[in-house]
């Protein structure tokens, strides 16, 4: 059942990302995703340099829909980046190391100022493996509202267990 509303979530986030493109709501774009889907026996949240919202709301999302517990067989890092539309400045380590070098590039008929990045990955107790899922949505410069926070933090869960759409 967790499964099929799973896979229904991902559909979902697409789905509403595509409609994005044609209403005034954020436009979601998923930039790396695992592409196989995942059970996690638990979690470990560990504490990121960003805001804390991004973890909480991601973890309350693997909690309630996927009965994922608290544990330790896979350390949890989300990270929420603020970043500008044009090449310039950066609020976040990847992009003051020059990881971030293009203009992101969201099609859609809404444009806001700031590219909001949510990060999440998952390692493995043994460090053996990492997944990682990231998502985009434009949005206010100066901070990211809640509602922003909630769609990037289910986008993301939802990838980081089902893996990537299949096309």
């Amino acid at each position: 059942m967790n499964s099929h509303r799973a896979g229904f979530s991902v559909m979902a986030a697409v789905a509403m990302a595509g409609l994005s493109a044609c209403s005034a709501g954020p436009e979601l774009r998923v930039e790396q995703a695992p592409q196989q889907a995942i059970t996690f026996g638990s979690l470990a949240v560990l504490e990121a340099d960003s805001d804390a919202r991004a973890a909480i709301a991601v973890t309350r999302i693997l909690q309630e829909q996927y009965g994922i517990q608290a544990g330790d067989d896979w350390q949890l890092v989300a990270t929420l980046a603020l970043r500008p539309v044009e090449v310039g400045s950066f609020s976040d380590p990847d992009g003051r190391d020059g990881v971030w070098t293009e203009t992101p590039r969201i099609v859609g008929a809404r444009r806001g100022p700031g590219l909001h990045v949510l990060t999440v990955v998952a390692t493995s107790k043994d460090g053996s493996t990492n997944r990682v899922a990231r998502v985009s949505a434009r949005g206010p410069v100066d901070e990211t509202p809640d509602e922003l926070i909630q769609l990037l933090a289910d986008a993301a869960a939802t990838l980081l267990v089902e893996g990537a759409p299949s096309q």
